[in-house]
């Protein structure tokens, strides 16, 4: 599924499988199921990648620092959604928001 792949690590729990690695220089992280069918990416992604929709909606949140921003791909029929992790100067907490390509918020804790 992502040739060209390096830095390749897998590791399984349960009856998961999870490879970390770099493809198209980005961070991913992949899961499949014990049959290695595919069930999901994680992609971290930097702020000027993020779709302005997505970048909308963050702009709410304009008093918590971006932390780390992934681009979740999923089967099963699973809408593909943004996370973005905030960091707020004065809280111990982290926030973080799921969001739709078109900035509707689907999540925010």
């Amino acid at each position: 599924m992502f040739p060209g792949s390096i830095h390749v690590e897998w590791e399984k729990v349960l009856s998961i499988y999870t490879v970390d690695f770099f493809h198209d220089g980005h961070e991913k992280e992949a899961r499949f199921d014990k049959d290695g069918k595919w069930m999901r990416t994680k992609t971290e992604l930097a702020v000027a990648e993020v779709p302005e929709p997505v970048m909308k909606a963050v702009r709410e949140y304009s008093d918590w620092k971006i932390d780390d921003i992934y681009l979740y791909d999923q089967a099963s029929g699973v809408a593909t959604y943004y996370m973005i992790e905030f960091d707020h100067d004065i809280s111990p907490r982290e926030k973080q928001l799921h969001i739709l390509p078109n900035g509707t918020i689907i999540s925010a804790f």
